[in-house]
This record gives structure tokens, sequence and C-alpha cells, in this order.
């Protein structure tokens, strides 16, 4: 192959990736202006659906004042009903009627007996109707009022409350098992002290503190961590030396060292 042929190759493949490059930057474009028209088309059709929705109909507002003189009609007031705060119009239309010339009265002996309606005008008299009396309607009552429903007692906890507070021999199910205040050293190793804290939910999670006291002396404290705004939690502890049996109190104490509840029971030898 000579140079003249390579160079012939080379120039063709680059008028065909020219002319792939040009077609896509065609395509693009009628793809934008489809775009440009297609929005001005829907533009357009929402201007004239608001034209059309906010354009003035006689046939819906009723007849105006200029179309009245034109047809002969006179719009009488609109009155106000009683009944319901509804507005009523109780106006009728009247059609106007041509003015009637005075007639000059007959000389005496010559009078004519006048007819009792007006019917030989070819009009009928307009009679007064009384005005509509209010409808009385009864009172309404009043729906029974349906009482609140009773929101969990969760809920209801304005600070730290302890519900209940037991000394027992076991657990089951987080409940209590067998509650007592005496223990013997022989027959209960292990007894538990269980409660039930009701929180707020704004001072969750927090800490509470069982502090063992044993013939007034402090024996230990166990930290319960309190996660929920209804919890039951409890600690135990082992009865194994001789000068644990006496009188034991234990207390439920907050960060801050306030007690908040107290339980008292015996261990005996």
């Amino acid at each position: 192959m000579n140079r003249n042929h390579i160079e012939d190759r080379d120039q063709e493949l680059v008028n065909k990736f020219r002319t792939v490059v040009k077609g896509k930057e065609e395509g693009k474009k009628r793809k934008k202006a489809r775009l440009i028209w297609l929005s001005a088309v829907i533009l357009t059709c929402c201007a004239a659906l608001v034209l059309i929705v906010l354009r003035p109909s006689t046939s819906r507002r009723g007849a105006t004042p200029a179309t009245a003189a034109k047809t002969g009609i006179r719009l009488t007031e609109v009155t106000y009903s009683a009944i319901k705060g509804k507005k009523v119009d109780t106006a009728e239309n009247t059609v106007s009627r041509p003015a009637v010339k005075a007639v000059k009265p007959p000389a005496p002996g010559h009078e004519k007996p006048l007819p009792e309606t007006h019917e030989t005008l070819g009009v009928k008299a307009p009679v007064a109707k009384a005005p509509a009396e209010p409808i009385k309607t009864a009172p309404k009552k009043l729906p029974a009022k349906v009482a609140a429903p009773a929101e969990p007692r969760e809920k209801e906890a304005k600070s730290v409350r302890i519900a209940k507070i037991v000394s027992c021999k076991g657990i089951s199910n987080k409940n209590f098992v067998s509650p007592k205040d005496v223990f013997s050293m022989s027959m209960d190793k292990k007894p538990v002290i269980w409660m039930e804290v009701y929180s707020p939910k704004k001072e969750l999670p927090y800490t509470l503190k069982h502090v063992y006291y044993v013939n007034g002396k402090k024996y230990f404290a166990v930290p319960l961590k309190i996660r929920y705004p209804r919890m039951r939690t409890w600690s135990r502890i082992t009865l194994r030396h001789d000068f644990q049996v006496g009188k034991w109190r234990v207390d439920v104490v907050d960060g801050k060292g306030n007690i908040l509840a107290t339980k008292r029971f015996t261990v005996t030898p």
C-alpha cells in the first residue's frame, strides 16, 4: 500500500467520523426544539384554561343591571332568611308595564261599572305577598361528649416515680415471685429487690441505684440502667456471712442523691 492510498483511507475515516458527530449534534438540536415547542404548547393550554375559569359568566352569576334594563326585568334587593343561616332571594321579577293614561270621570248619570280586575289591560294586578314567617326549627341536640381514651400509664409520668417495690424470693417473666419480708440464711440464699419504675421520655436513659444497708451500715450499691418509660428491674444479694443477719434497708437513689423509695426486710439465721 502506498502513501497516497493510506491518506485516502484516513481522509475517508475522518469524513465518516465528522458525519457521525454532525448527525448527533443535529439530533440534539431537534430534541431541544421539540422540548421548547412542547413547553410552549403546555404554557398556552394552561393560560387558556386559566382564562376560561376566571372569565365572568352571566349564566352563573345571574342577570346584571345592564341586561336587566334591556330585558325589562327589575332586580329587587336580596334579603337574608333566618332559616339555617342561608342566603335566600325572596324578590320577584316583575315585568315592566306601559303607563296607563288617566281617564276623566264620566258625567253624572253616565257612569259605567268599573271592572273588579285589570284584565281589560291584559295585566293582572300584582298581589302583595305576606312576609314569610321564619320557620321554627327544633334546637339541635349536641352530641354527647365522648370520654377521651385513657393514655398509657407511662405517658402520665411527669417525673420519675417508683410505682412498686417488693422484696421477694425470685423472678419469673420479669415479675416477682414469692414476695416476703423475712429471709432465712439456710433457706433463702439470694433475696431479690424488685421494682417498677415510670419515667418521662425526655429523661431517658438514666441510672438509679439500689443502696443496701445492714444493721444501719452501708453494705453496697447496685446501679440499674433505666431505658424505657415503664420498666421493671431488680437487684439481689447473696447471704453467706453471719454479719448479714439482722435488719436490712434498701434505698432507691437517683443521680442527684434523692431517695425515691425504701424497702425493708429481715434476715434470720
